[in-house]
């Protein structure tokens, strides 16, 4: 009895050995941590960890205070919220173990989609051994190895075959709710992969009826239509996350952006066939034989399925299956087609990049598996098995021959390495397949899928795990909120980085401390965030990156900026005291900083910015509130002095003398972020720092240090065609000018709760009108009410809340309600009622027939 039960369970030993020797090799080579050098290092952890906070803070609401400036909390729906059912198994652990448990959660959905694609194949009638292979293939595709980047888009993968197998229930007792609820929870988990996978089930469902029945094309579109329908009822169950997340999505520049190319060039064209053949190489390159580069566009993601893909697929016409044989054929076609014209590439993913290729990973496995239980059955000679060897190798040989013609090699030492183990592992491939050996295929299989996942962390070492660190921060943070539970926001300095850590990569994790450690911050680094801030964010981000946005002393009161935390040995930014050191971080506040905000009628148009510099914008904005009034006049003083232009684009220096009140220069680089900024006494240095910040940033020396000369650096990576200027600053009045008239006028009485800001202000009976401003960031959620009644929202300073208000004592309260979050959930109770409903219709004939 127990040698039949461990029979039944002996498909999990490839898997379980596979994930064993992984998890065994990091945790003694890294302590337990796979993460690369992108989004799984500078977003997944860091978004895991800010959660972790979140929920043990009980700081979880509709608008999320700690990303950028805020935003929509449905902005992260898709990374790390509540309904990503991994998240529950971080939260068990004590945040310090976060990287780790990161890399067992993707090894646990390893694990699941060998499960499911096995169980998919098995249910469809393919062999123990044919599902093993099948499930194998997914599960060390070029696909899902490159998405390990991209954790969260692996969250569903698993579910994709168990929709599969509910689509084999279905065809068998035509239940239609397990369908239902099954789509409806991928899209609730992570709408953007469940989306990738709606077009697919359609294909599919026409597959598996061909095979099944003799159903007329008629019968066959009411069978698409019915499926339709379904798939329309559960996406509308996942309404209350689905709507507020597409409200975000609709707005990226990625899904807005215009089609690039009606058709694919034949590079491309040759870069995904080619793939075919080969593991994925460098994590931006998805194929060594093509030198085009990226991640998710155009290719990034490879197209490998293990060697015996396309091995089998050569065998598919020879095959005797005729109705098998074909539709197999006509699904490649299909998306072949589909991958001919990136125009539609947008139905299948809303973008043009290639993340939808999981589906030829699929039917991949579908073909195999269908074509080694075809050869194992078969009685074919060795006369078959040497042909098809030749015809493989022969491709091969063409594909070599072209790359090597165009000198698109990626790396031909590594490929000559490539080519010795294709040629051992089909050989012996074919060899198990002559002799009708099982096993050995499995075997083969099994050390193959292996093999490329270790590839895969040889080529792209894993980020060293002393790296990684979701605690380092901890006491500094905890300490400020324990010391000060106001509402105000923290810069970070831009050198608060692991000793070891490159300053590329570390800039993108930097941005994420506010989200992974639950403060309000000034940064962020997410692919999707609310772009009605866009006007004002555009000064800092770079594509969807917004680094920390010290250097810029115009914007610390347009955003709130309270504290300022950096080492013991840096120097604080314009206008922040000392107030003390915690571990090895100093503290410092901002001397002009007012809470929430201010009553102002000092007011200027905002089309009036428009052509002006970023740094022109941001002194008008520190005198000005700037709102869509008529206003026009404005004055600034003349505390900025231009003292150079750059001719050298590398290097500039100029010889000053610091003053008694102190000096800050700002450099205007525009598109070169990379620069340092020196000052020197008798050409020694006496201070320097180093900034990551585009179009201008300032660093601020203290009256005493002295100097006698400024030196600024470019990095000569980012040189372009901008002329550089050079600004001073020794007189500061006007910054203590409008601090002191901004601060009569000030909300008080601030209290935030997560989705609720309550404030009181007394307007002066003398008053202009004008406009209550505040640091609050502008989204189509936010309401305000004052006094009790609501009152309209203005945008103010580019992206900010603001309110026109009378004279008067006030109470103002601003409440927040995810956009189109209750129309969701009235979708969602829709999609459940007609989920019942559509149950109810097929069981209420066998009902009435007991009745009578």
């Amino acid at each position: 009895m127990k040698n039949s039960q461990l029979k039944k369970l002996s498909y999990l030993i490839p898997i379980i050995s596979v994930i064993v020797f992984i998890y065994l090799y990091i945790h003694f080579t890294n302590d337990g941590v796979i993460s690369f050098y992108g989004d799984s290092y500078k977003q997944q952890i860091q978004f895991y960890a800010g959660m972790w906070e979140k929920v043990h803070n009980g700081t979880i609401g509709f608008w999320d205070w700690t990303m950028l400036f805020g935003t929509n909390s449905f902005a992260q729906t898709s990374y790390c919220q509540l309904n990503n059912p991994y998240l529950y198994l971080v939260l068990l652990f004590p945040k310090r173990l976060i990287p780790q448990i990161y890399t067992l959660t993707n090894l646990l959905k390893l694990f699941l989609t060998y499960l499911g694609a096995f169980w998919w194949l098995k249910g469809i009638g393919r062999s123990k051994p044919a599902s093993i292979a099948g499930a194998m293939i997914v599960s060390f595709s070029g696909w899902f190895l490159t998405m390990y980047e991209w954790g969260h888009l692996l969250d569903v993968f698993p579910l994709y075959f168990l929709t599969l197998i509910l689509v084999e229930r279905y065809f068998k007792d035509g239940k239609q709710y397990p369908v239902i609820l099954c789509i409806a929870l991928m899209t609730i988990i992570n709408f953007y992969s469940s989306y990738m996978f709606l077009p697919f089930i359609i294909v599919y469902v026409l597959y598996r009826d061909y095979n099944l029945h003799d159903h007329s094309v008629k019968i066959r579109l009411k069978l698409v239509g019915r499926f339709f329908i379904y798939i329309l009822i559960a996406v509308s169950i996942a309404g209350f996350v689905l709507l507020p997340s597409a409200y975000i999505v609709l707005k990226t520049p990625r899904v807005s952006a215009p089609y690039k190319n009606l058709i694919i060039s034949f590079s491309i064209l040759y870069r995904y066939i080619s793939s075919v053949f080969f593991p994925m190489a460098y994590r931006v390159v998805s194929n060594i034989l093509s030198a085009v580069n990226g991640v998710g566009s155009y290719g990034g993601v490879s197209l490998f399925s293990l060697f015996i893909t396309p091995l089998a697929l050569l065998a598919l016409p020879w095959t005797s299956n005729k109705k098998e044989k074909y539709s197999l054929i006509s699904f490649y076609a299909v998306f072949f087609l589909v991958m001919l014209f990136p125009i539609l590439y947008k139905l299948l993913q809303g973008t043009e990049e290639t993340r939808w290729f999981y589906m030829f990973s699929m039917i991949s496995a579908l073909a195999v598996s269908y074509v080694f239980d075809q050869l194992i059955l078969s009685s074919k000679s060795v006369r078959f098995y040497v042909r098809l060897c030749l015809a493989f190798f022969l491709i091969v040989i063409i594909f070599i021959i072209y790359a090597y013609y165009r000198d698109i090699i990626v790396d031909k030492n590594l490929l000559i390495k490539y080519i010795a183990t294709l040629v051992i592992f089909t050989i012996c491939y074919l060899i198990a397949f002559a002799k009708k050996n099982t096993v050995m295929i499995v075997l083969l299989i099994t050390m193959e899928g292996l093999a490329c996942f270790m590839l895969n962390l040889y080529l792209n070492p894993s980020i060293d795990a002393s790296l990684i660190d979701t605690i380092e921060y901890q006491g500094v943070f905890d300490h400020l909120k324990d010391e000060d539970s106001g509402f105000y926001r923290v810069q970070i300095s831009q050198q608060m980085r692991k000793e070891n850590a490159s300053f590329d990569n570390y800039n993108y994790v930097l941005a994420n401390l506010p989200y992974a450690y639950d403060i309000m911050g000034t940064s962020g680094y997410t692919s999707l965030f609310d772009f009605d801030q866009s006007d004002y964010l555009d000064r800092y981000q770079e594509s969807w990156t917004f680094y920390q946005t010290e250097g810029r002393l115009f914007n610390t009161n347009v955003e709130n900026v309270k504290y300022w935390i950096g080492y013991e040995n840096e120097l604080a930014p314009f206008g922040f005291t000392f107030v003390e050191n915690f571990d090895e971080y100093a503290i410092y506040q901002n001397d002009y900083f007012i809470e929430l905000g201010y009553f102002s009628n000092e007011i200027i148009n905002v089309d009036l910015l428009t052509g002006l510099s970023y740094l022109k914008q941001d002194q008008i904005l520190n005198s000005y509130v700037v709102a869509d009034e008529d206003s026009s006049a404005y004055t600034l003083s003349d505390d900025l002095i231009k003292i150079g232009d750059w001719v050298d684009p590398t290097y500039f220096e100029y010889n000053l003398s610091n003053d008694e009140n102190g000096t800050v220069i700002i450099v205007e680089n525009y598109t070169m972020p990379y620069l340092t900024i020196k000052f020197l006494l008798n050409n020694d240095i006496v201070y320097q720092k180093s900034f990551y910040q585009y179009d201008y940033v300032g660093v601020f020396c203290p009256s005493t240090i002295a100097f006698d000369k400024i030196v600024v650096v470019v990095d000569t990576r980012f040189i372009g065609d901008s002329k550089m200027n050079v600004y001073m600053m020794q007189n500061f009045q006007s910054f203590a000018e409008n601090y002191a008239e901004n601060k009569l006028n000030r909300l008080t009485n601030v209290v935030v709760d997560n989705d609720t800001v309550s404030a009181d202000i007394t307007v002066s009976d003398n008053s202009l009108d004008g406009y209550v401003v505040t640091s609050i960031a502008y989204d189509k959620g936010w309401k305000a009410y004052v006094d009790g009644k609501e009152t309209t929202i203005s945008v103010v300073n580019l992206g900010f809340i603001g309110l026109k208000i009378s004279s008067g004592t006030h109470h103002i309260v601003f409440q927040y309600v995810a956009p189109y979050f209750n129309e969701g959930v009235i979708l969602t109770i829709f999609g459940l009622a007609s989920t019942f409903v559509i149950e109810y219709r097929r069981f209420w004939p066998i009902i009435r027939r007991k009745k009578k």
